[in-house]
């Protein structure tokens, strides 16, 4: 390593890991190839490589706010949204690899390998250099020195040098989830893309899916959460090749179909009405498609677990009342007893009552409203099992995983990790 400017990430309190470090500088020594790595503000903090390194004859290298500082910084955001190396043609004509450094799902900064000699170097490049990197005269021996030492690489070998570069990076950090997850996030969104340019080109007249729609509803409305979630996500693509992409087109007509469920629930549920129609307007906030299509998902599959939970069209007001109670105490320490002594009604009395009312006991009903929330918890937050027992009204982690476990078929993190990949 040539040069240490500082090991610490300026956007964060992150560090960069021994080992990170160790195996950046292998890979620099062993190709010939200079490294930088550089933070999400486009600043240098660390060099391997430098007598490899054409740039730094250059005026503008290390700015910034330089043509060819915004340009390497720009790779490293589409790094970022790739979830994988980006390979890409510099100011100079010369090639160079992008892998992004995330923290959780932050963009701190990135590595850049190169600039690499693709195939030959030519006269063409040099002079390409010497203009779009400001070289001056006196620089120029200086310049044809260091680009002599370049190693020159054929595209399939350029692609490899981008895989052991990922695989430094992922190989040293804990969140190498994250990059997966962002790359089959990508690949999804660039395949509809493709659809929508197609649908576009073909000029075909296409229909309104009402029948998708009306079996998307049909699925809420019944309490078939995971039916609802599949149906969703198919009638989403298809209203968005509809719309041609139009992302505000499409908010207004999913934005209909879940205030129109909404409403559709039984009015002794207000204030889970209320409490729907004021998280709904959160859609109004999602700038991209997957974020809504994942929104609208979640939504919608929450709504069906409520409809569910709604059933009850007894006569009974102690078990109408019950249900009630627990929908919204569920999270506090509760048993049969409670209940049965908050309603000043027999505990066995209460029990049977419910069983036949409700088709599950009491203890079963409590614990599918503990279970969703879980699940809620574990898709949507980053807090520890510990956390969400206790929040679901688990008395421990060990019991709330052996009752996920028994109730889902997976444990809480085979699930959580499940539903990343997925999201």
């Amino acid at each position: 390593m040539n040069q240490v400017f500082s090991s610490t990430v300026k956007s964060s309190d992150h560090r960069l890991s021994n080992y990170l470090i160790e195996s950046i500088n292998a890979f620099s020594v062993m190709m010939k190839i200079p490294v930088t790595y550089m933070d999400s503000e486009g600043d240098i903090r660390l060099e391997w490589g430098e007598e490899y390194k054409v740039c730094s004859h250059s005026h503008q290298y290390g700015d910034p706010s330089s043509p060819c500082g915004r340009n390497l910084l720009s790779s490293l955001n589409y790094a970022s949204q790739l979830g994988e190396p980006y390979i890409f043609v510099c100011r100079g004509g010369l090639v160079k690899i992008a892998v992004a450094l995330l923290h959780g799902d932050t963009l701190v900064g990135g590595f850049l390998a190169g600039p690499i000699v693709m195939a030959s170097l030519r006269e063409s490049t040099v002079t390409k250099v010497l203009k779009e990197d400001s070289v001056s005269d006196a620089d120029y021996p200086k310049l044809i020195m260091t680009m002599n030492k370049m190693s020159s690489f054929t595209p399939e070998e350029v692609s490899h040098l981008s895989v052991m570069l990922n695989n430094c990076v992922l190989s040293s950090v804990e969140n190498a989830g994250e990059y997966f997850i962002r790359n089959e996030r990508y690949r999804r969104q660039t395949k509809l893309n493709s659809e929508v340019r197609k649908y576009k080109m073909s000029q075909k007249a296409m229909s309104y899916p009402h029948e998708l729609e009306k079996q998307v509803s049909q699925l809420v409305s019944s309490g078939d959460s995971q039916g609802a979630v599949d149906a969703a996500s198919q009638l989403m693509d298809e209203l968005y090749l509809l719309e041609a992409g139009d992302l505000e087109a499409l908010k207004m007509k999913i934005y209909s179909l879940c205030n129109m469920l909404i409403r559709g629930l039984p009015d002794w549920d207000q204030s889970t009405i209320e409490a729907d129609l004021s998280s709904l307007d959160t859609l109004a906030e999602e700038k991209d498609y997957d974020s809504m299509k994942r929104f609208a998902c979640t939504f919608l599959s929450d709504l069906a677990v409520t409809y569910a939970e709604s059933f009850y069209h007894g006569s009974s007001e102690i078990v109408k009342k019950t249900v009630k109670h627990m929908n919204k105490h569920f999270k506090e320490k509760m048993t049969l007893e409670d209940s049965a002594n908050h309603f000043h009604v027999n505990k066995s009395y209460l029990s049977a009552l419910f069983k036949q009312e409700m088709g599950r006991s009491f203890t079963e009903y409590l614990t599918l409203l503990r279970i969703r929330e879980a699940k809620k918890l574990l898709k949507d937050t980053a807090l520890n099992l510990t956390n969400i027992a206790y929040q679901c009204g688990f008395s421990d982690q060990s019991y709330f995983s052996k009752v996920f476990r028994k109730v889902e078929g997976l444990t809480p993190k085979e699930y959580r990790k499940q539903k990343r990949i997925n999201s």
